[in-house]
């Protein structure tokens, strides 16, 4: 929910995937794979910085303050 919220913010929308496979561990490493992929043909796409992960350090240092 914090991660959702702070994104939620910096973009235009959220794409919710989901896996049918009861395998959590499959489940985890495919979307992990996937959305990797997919932020950096974005990335490319927006001519951003695949590298910057400015958000990711902000949501670290909130995590720590649970």
């Amino acid at each position: 929910e914090i991660t959702i919220a702070s994104i939620q913010k910096s973009v235009k929308g959220i794409i919710d995937l989901k896996v049918e496979n009861n395998n959590y561990f499959q489940q985890y490493f495919y979307l992990l794979h996937l959305v990797d992929w997919i932020s950096i043909f974005l990335a490319e796409k927006d001519s951003v910085n695949a590298d910057d992960i400015e958000l990711i350090d902000t949501l670290k240092n909130h995590l720590k303050t649970i």
